[in-house]
């Protein structure tokens, strides 16, 4: 019959701080915060004053990394190795319910990540070129008109909230029909992503519905080329207007709406900062 020898040294179950680092792949000094959060509380040699740790303080490591890989925080943590089962219950089923949130957020970014992506691959394969497609549902919010920033507290309020959605906004630049010479740049989203109903009721918001037929011209200049937008000149005399409206006059396409275009990728090419944008004019 087998028989087990208990009386193994009490320190062949104890662990050195390097030991314990090494274990959890963090550094000394990580282990020490631990020590200062409480969550594991080592014995000391009498003689070097050395720190000793248990299977107990390994066993509440291992909870501490299961939980900071779950997201939760050190408050968090702190607080739940004060708590009952049932208090435990709860604060998973919140942590739950955030995970839904952060995977709902996730999928945006991933959807907004893939619709770039086209972009990227349509201005890259398709520089001077002009495509009809239809124009998505987009909100735009100006900041600045011929130059002149916007900075009253009401607007930057709003302003704000379009921050907020990053990074779904984007650097838009339109031309108003009821302003045909002045340029306005502001941030703009797509429809679909704004929660704040407020964000339409205001002065400074210009929507710009779905639109059945738009021309797309995917174009490319140097970055500090007036090509793109020149604020001291009318849109009428801008290369790019000049660009545009000859070929919408070859193909006798009609503009029905405002004109808005932006950046989509800056680029270095033979030593050279060059800017790729759209510009979307809806016609009929």
């Amino acid at each position: 019959m087998l028989k087990m020898n208990f009386s193994i040294r009490k320190e062949m179950f104890m662990y050195k701080i390097n030991e314990l680092s090494s274990l959890f792949d963090v550094s000394t000094n990580t282990i020490r915060r631990y020590e200062d959060y409480g969550y594991i509380n080592p014995s000391r040699d009498d003689e070097n004053n050395y720190r000793h740790y248990s299977e107990e303080d390994i066993d509440k490591l291992v909870y501490v990394s299961k939980s900071r890989g779950f997201g939760f925080s050190h408050t968090d943590i702190s607080d739940m190795t004060k708590a009952s089962i049932y208090n435990l219950v709860d604060i998973y089923e919140k942590r739950n319910l955030e995970f839904d949130e952060e995977i709902k957020l996730l999928q945006e970014k991933k959807t907004r990540l893939k619709n770039d992506l086209k972009l990227l691959i349509n201005c890259r394969d398709n520089v001077g070129r002009f495509i009809v497609y239809p124009n998505v549902d987009y909100t735009f919010m100006v900041y600045k008109k011929d130059g002149k920033t916007f900075m009253d507290k009401e607007h930057v309020a709003l302003l704000k909230k379009f921050i907020q959605h990053q990074p779904f906004v984007q650097q838009i630049y339109y031309y108003d029909e009821t302003c045909p010479d002045s340029i306005f740049i502001g941030l703009g989203i797509k429809t679909m992503y704004i929660k704040d109903e407020s964000i339409f009721s205001n002065p400074y918001t210009k929507r710009f519905l779905r639109n059945k037929k738009s021309l797309f011209y995917y174009g490319k200049c140097p970055y500090d080329a007036n090509y793109f937008i020149d604020e001291k000149k009318p849109l009428k005399e801008t290369k790019l207007y000049k660009t545009i409206f000859d070929y919408m006059q070859k193909y006798d396409y009609k503009q029905n709406g405002e004109i808005y275009m932006f950046t989509t990728a800056s680029s270095i090419e033979d030593g050279k900062l060059y800017r790729y944008f759209i510009t979307v004019v809806p016609i009929e």
